[in-house]
């Protein structure tokens, strides 16, 4: 009979499954810091004037953010929505409401800046 012990595979897939856990963390801890980041944008360029004209080496950088910003318009509300609804989940399942909070907090976040970034296109631009 083959034990743990004297077998070292099974503490090999045990290891190989932690580190799959801490990929996938690390992976969303990637996501909300793009999510934050994009959200940031969103919110700078809706405080900024739509004429303005900023170039580096030739390439419009306001033209540029304005894509970069239309083109996450619909992922970022997906986002948004996906932290309310995780937040929801959080508070009412599963009774924590640290986590619910941070969550609802996140989501709050992305509805600001698209709301900002929406009022600022219909308003300034069109």
């Amino acid at each position: 009979m083959i034990s743990y012990e004297t077998n070292p595979v099974p503490k090999i897939a045990l290891e190989l499954l932690h580190s799959k856990d801490l990929v996938v963390l690390k992976i969303l801890k990637m996501i909300n810091y793009f999510y934050f980041l994009t959200s940031a944008v969103f919110l700078l360029m809706s405080c900024t004037d739509p004429k303005t004209q900023r170039s580096i080496a030739g390439v419009d950088v306001y033209g540029s953010l304005f894509v970069f910003c239309m083109v996450l318009y619909i992922p970022m509300m997906a986002f948004s929505f996906y932290y309310f609804v995780k937040a929801l989940t959080k508070f009412f399942k599963y009774k924590n409401s640290r986590d619910g909070v941070l969550f609802l907090a996140s989501s709050v976040v992305g509805v600001v800046a698209l709301y900002s970034f929406n009022h600022w296109v219909f308003s300034e631009i069109y």
